[in-house]
């Protein structure tokens, strides 16, 4: 077998324009003479800057490091870790909502047809999120009044705040995070803002979770209840959410694997999940999943910094 010289190298910068969109978040390039290019951070249509990421034999995937003619569907990513090199959960921060969900739409479509062999009659629309209908018309620059969303005081801005269960991912340090896309890297990023205010005001990305493999948080039902979080010198007590309850659980790294990791004097290694939704929230590498604890085991394995937030859970 002859050796081929591969037509990208990673780190290479190549200018294209993107065609098309793919799964995943990626839009599709394909420049003349070369393999199809998978590029993140771009929309449809754009003429943009990319680096390559990862080279295979039939195509490469690159991040838009510069955009040189945007689309006019492209906005400022409102999270601040939607960037290259940053979060891998949010795919299309950097699109309008409209856009957003006409892209989700033509995806599905694309499945469809290529996976299951179907060519549908009717157009796939993806609907917006409550509150999300003003924003759309906002952002597509109609005339027509943008309503405030009836759930405004909850996700502060139409197409954030919507996310009831988040699962961090912890670095061996105890820093909880959002893996980079992937990898298995734990991005620090302060703050998420698709989460619902009831996660957020958790306060967890404050805190060392060191010992956990992830940490996973959901909004519950609306009741009243009063929300503790982990002890600090100064700090002890969350406000109180009292429309949405959260439900805290950790997820403890294996014990063998810890045992290992004690014996060989070094840091244990970032544990690797089970499949979960994309985004960040969810996004991660496969493998085993751990084992979710109850209140009980909590206490006993990371002491009454870790409790269970939700009554009656356990």
């Amino acid at each position: 077998m002859s050796d081929v010289e591969p037509a990208y190298a990673v780190g290479q910068t190549v200018e294209v324009t993107t065609v098309d969109v793919a799964q995943g978040g990626w839009c599709v390039a394909r420049p003349e003479g070369l393999p199809v290019l998978f590029v993140r951070h771009a929309l449809p249509g754009e003429r943009v800057l990319v680096r390559v990421t990862e080279v295979t034999s039939r195509f490469a995937r690159a991040d838009a490091i510069e955009v040189r003619e945007a689309s006019p569907d492209r906005v400022e990513p409102p999270c601040p870790n939607a960037h290259p090199g940053g979060c891998g959960g949010c795919d299309w921060q950097h699109a309008s909502l409209p856009a957003q969900r006409a892209l989700k739409a033509a995806v599905i479509a694309q499945q469809l047809r290529r996976v299951a062999g179907l060519e549908l009659d009717a157009e796939i629309t993806v609907e917006p999120l409550p509150g999300d209908e003003g924003a759309a018309a906002q952002q597509a620059g109609t005339d027509e009044p943008s309503p405030e969303p009836a759930d405004a005081t909850e996700t502060g801005r139409a197409g954030l705040g919507w996310r009831t269960r988040v699962q961090f991912a912890v670095r061996p340090d105890g820093l909880a995070g959002l893996r980079a896309h992937r990898s298995h890297e734990v991005v620090d990023i302060g703050d998420c803002p698709i989460a619902h205010p009831a996660i957020r005001d958790l306060g967890l990305l404050d805190y060392s979770w060191e010992g956990a493999g992830t940490v996973e948080a959901a909004a519950g039902s609306p009741e009243p209840v009063d929300l503790s979080r982990p002890a600090q010198p100064d700090d002890s007590a969350l406000p109180e959410h009292p429309e949405q309850p959260a439900d805290l659980k950790t997820h403890p790294e294996p014990r063998q694997e810890q045992r290992e990791a004690v014996q060989a004097q070094k840091p244990q290694p970032p544990i690797r999940r089970g499949r979960g939704p994309h985004g960040s929230a969810g996004n991660g590498g496969g493998g085993h999943r751990p084992a979710r604890i109850n209140n009980a085991q909590s206490r006993r394995e990371f002491g009454d910094r870790k409790k269970d937030l939700s009554p009656g859970s356990g």
